[in-house]
């Protein structure tokens, strides 16, 4: 097994045997114990002798590859001389074991969708609900109405993502805000600025032909948006609704492999947005079912970094989510209500890639596309009819592509 170093070029030779006759058969293999200085067609002269004449020519013709860290692969051909066995240089590529370093982004695409998730649910469900029913005012008496109201949601839970491999995530988000609602004739508009944060800790895991190639790492976001809705409240079209989310934030991330010897942190921005169209059907006074349509779009930027010794260019990453689905709630009492949603997702996008900069190679590139199903369950609590606290409390679960269960609980209180 020759082990070549980071200091070796064309034409140079790592093993002399002097006037000792080489064997008529022999296993070799190389590897590499550094980034080497060698192009396509350069050749290594593995092993040399004194005199010539004894070589077989067995070996010529055979393949061998070395690993360069977790990067690149460094393709051979083995040929002979009178007196050399020779090792010729006649492919560099990206090493699939390169994917799994990328398994981070897809990490954190998903991070952002989640924290869009707990945006466009919870965190608007509560803004529109603490601005239509302020306690205690006449500002929404009437249909020149207005009023405005803080919301709050928070979130946690883990989730697999399904990419050609697998990653895990853990974690939990929060959202915080302040929206103002205003009743005109046949409409009601709410509009609201927020704050958002997350952290979570995510673990890669993949499968190669050279073993199992696990990872980990941590990533954090912060950020804020805007969020808008505006409900028909006359005739005919009562119950119709738009809704629409931008929001913007940067990302931070690090992910490292024991397995590889890698590791790097990046820095990214991100934005997102989404719009959605639906209606609520008022089945009787205590019951009511929400129909819509959402669409979503996350754009995660890229980065570089540097690794296990490469260069690394960190394309962007886009996601294009489209999910419909229905939320049923129902006011059992005045002090105790019910809530489940079911909906179909399917996403457009979600792939990640890299280039391994010098080398100009497209490393290999995971992809979150496909459909997820997504059911919803929680309960609603007043302490008393009359007391101004409503506590709320629900569980998300994720099946198809994203796997998992989630948490959320929000408190308010009406003044």
């Amino acid at each position: 097994r020759f082990i070549m170093p980071a200091s070796i070029a064309n034409g140079d030779w790592m093993l002399n045997v002097g006037d000792v006759a080489f064997p008529k058969k022999a296993n070799i293999s190389v590897g590499l114990a550094g980034k080497p200085a060698l192009a396509k067609g350069d050749t290594v002269h593995l092993i040399m002798k004194d005199s010539a004449g004894d070589i077989p020519t067995d070996y010529r013709g055979a393949s061998l590859r070395a690993r360069a860290g977790a990067s690149l692969n460094y393709d051979f051909v083995l040929s002979n001389t009178n007196n050399t066995i020779d090792a010729t240089l006649t492919e560099i590529s990206a090493a699939e074991e390169s994917k799994a370093a990328i398994e981070a982004r897809i990490a954190s695409i998903g991070i952002a969708n989640a924290g869009a998730d707990l945006v466009a649910g919870q965190a608007m469900h509560n803004a529109l609900a603490n601005t239509s029913a302020k306690r205690g005012t006449s500002a929404n008496n009437g249909n020149n109405g207005a009023s405005i109201a803080t919301f709050a949601a928070v979130s946690g839970g883990t989730e697999r993502l399904e990419s050609g491999s697998h990653v895990d995530v853990s974690g939990a988000a929060a959202v915080l805000g302040l929206a103002a609602r205003k009743n005109f004739n046949a409409l009601a508009h709410m509009g609201g600025l927020f704050f958002e944060f997350g952290d979570s800790h995510f673990s890669t895991h993949n499968s190669f032909a050279s073993g199992d190639a696990d990872g980990s790492g941590n990533a954090n976001y912060k950020g804020g948006g805007l969020l808008t809705r505006i409900d028909v409240t006359g005739t005919p079209l009562k119950g119709l609704y738009l809704e629409g989310v931008f929001r913007f934030g940067g990302m931070e991330s690090n992910w490292h492999s024991d397995e590889l010897h890698a590791a790097y942190d990046l820095d990214s921005t991100y934005l997102g947005a989404h719009i959605g169209l639906g209606y609520v059907w008022q089945i009787l006074n205590t019951v009511k079912v929400d129909f819509y349509g959402k669409g979503f779009w996350a754009h995660l930027y890229g980065d570089n970094a540097d690794v296990s010794g490469y260069p690394y260019d960190f394309s962007d990453v886009d996601s294009y989510r489209m999910r419909f689905g229905l939320h049923t709630d129902w006011n059992v009492t005045e002090r105790f209500g019910l809530y489940a949603g079911a909906a179909w997702e399917h996403e457009f996008a979600g792939t990640a890639r890299a280039t391994v900069c010098g080398y100009g190679l497209d490393t290999p590139a995971p992809s979150i596309k496909g459909n997820t199903g997504i059911f919803d369950l929680g309960f609603a609590f007043k302490p008393d009819a009359v007391s101004g606290l409503t506590m709320k409390l629900g569980a998300t679960a994720t099946a198809g592509v994203r796997r998992g269960i989630a948490g959320s609980l929000m408190v308010r209180y009406e003044f």
